[in-house]
């Protein structure tokens, strides 16, 4: 049995292993996807696009919290959590066969190709989502899928802009990790339209998706956004790891607990929300740019090196929420971080394993940079996930773009590997 065959079939038995404990254990508890069942039972039941409980006091920031796409794929999944898993299962697989199909476009030889099944066979996080009702997997499918258009030379130009377009605006819908990229969508539209003379209205998708999408939160919140969770993060996080870098750990808890924080009930105290946390947060990051600029560029590297806590500690359901690890960093409190990573002594182990392993997959990827006229759209899209995440980086936020960045890796590596090979050659 070949290289491929084996690590394939590690694959699918570690899938397997992960569907067996989902099924037979108790579920883990993860906020963000009890907010996008609540959304999809809402659109089937109420017809309202809201990430709670009507039944519960109500928090204006649901209402847009969650984007429209995930909701209706669980709808799809009959809004049951053993279909979700299934499909999970599924769109990680396709994810390593368009991982595959991508790389065919720069890589002839095996060796390549198999390095791609062991990293992905070893890639924790893409692995364990497949066990979490979250919209990443399905975001990654559309970000590989859009790069494998981009690369493709079989399709005509007009092909590609109307296929590109579409799942830009897909991949929108799914999550607004996407939402600064609208601003390029007519700027696009128009440079293919007037310069190439070939532009399609596709090109605009993404704009329709965000004022369509904005103007459905407008009748129900009176504020014109497409998501609250700018301001959330905004406020609850980039201004907050701010605070605790330039103050500590104490001050940041006390940072969130002010009166601007408070929880909006009702459509007034939303737009007091909006307008008060958007104005004190970015405030905060300018009287304190050095603090920020150090935290965002921390988070950026943590994004890249992180070996997936979040996915290793929810899945086998040992607590994330004894403290931020992220805020304690920052902070400087390196004996709590001791403390909280060898409570978990086998865990521990394993992360740093797997540290190890992203410093290796972070060098490759920096080594792909040699290879810029030919890799230059999938570095732009890596590097746009790694900076928009900033000081809250984390493995999570990474994986939408985890495929084309293990592509990123295997060809950085064989750069080194071919340029050793040369070396030892002329000696």
């Amino acid at each position: 049995m070949g290289g491929f065959q084996k690590h394939f079939l590690i694959i699918l038995g570690t899938l397997f292993l992960v569907c067996v404990w989902y099924l037979f254990s108790e579920k883990p508890h993860i906020n963000d996807g009890e907010e996008y069942y609540a959304a999809a039972n809402n659109l089937l039941e109420n017809n309202r696009l809201y990430a709670g409980g009507f039944d519960e006091e109500i928090d204006y920031r649901l209402y847009s919290k969650r984007t429209l796409g995930y909701p209706v794929y669980l709808i799809f999944q009959n809004t049951s959590a053993t279909i979700t898993l299934f499909s999970s299962i599924g769109l990680v697989v396709l994810n390593f066969f368009l991982g595959i199909q991508l790389l065919s476009h720069f890589q002839t030889k095996k060796r390549g190709f198999g390095l791609f099944v062991l990293l992905f066979s070893l890639h924790i996080p893409i692995l364990l989502h497949a066990s979490f009702p979250l919209s990443d997997l399905l975001l990654c499918a559309v970000i590989t899928t859009s790069v494998a258009v981009f690369y493709d030379s079989k399709n005509s130009a007009r092909s590609k802009l109307i296929a590109l377009g579409c799942l830009w605006g897909l991949g929108l819908l799914l999550k607004p990790v996407l939402l600064p990229t609208v601003l390029f969508s007519p700027i696009v539209f128009l440079y293919f339209k007037l310069r190439k003379g070939r532009g399609s209205i596709a090109l605009l998708f993404p704009l329709f998706v965000y004022l369509a999408g904005s103007g459905v939160n407008y009748t129900n919140t009176n504020q014109y956004e497409y998501s609250s969770i700018s301001t959330i993060n905004l406020g609850q996080y980039n201004a907050k790891l701010t605070i605790a870098k330039a103050y500590g750990y104490d001050s940041a808890q006390e940072y969130v607990s002010r009166s601007e924080f408070a929880i909006p009930r009702t459509s007034k105290e939303y737009e007091n929300y909006t307008s008060k946390v958007n104005t004190l947060a970015k405030g905060t990051i300018l009287e304190n740019l050095t603090s920020y600029i150090t935290v965002h560029t921390a988070g950026s590297i943590k994004m890249l090196l992180d070996p997936g806590r979040f996915e290793l500690y929810t899945f086998f359901k040992e607590p994330t929420s004894d403290g931020s690890l992220t805020e304690m960093i920052y902070a400087q409190r390196w004996s709590d971080i001791k403390a909280v990573l060898i409570k978990r002594p086998v865990l521990f182990v394993l992360f740093i394993g797997l540290f190890l392993l992203a410093i290796a997959k972070l060098i490759g990827a920096a080594f792909s940079v040699t290879q810029f006229k030919r890799m230059y759209f999938m570095l732009i899209v890596t590097a746009y996930f790694v900076t928009i995440a900033g000081p809250v980086g984390a493995a999570r936020f990474m994986l939408p773009v985890s495929v084309i960045y293990l592509i990123l890796v295997c060809q950085g590596l064989g750069s080194i590997l071919h340029f050793l090979q040369k070396s030892t050659k002329g000696k």
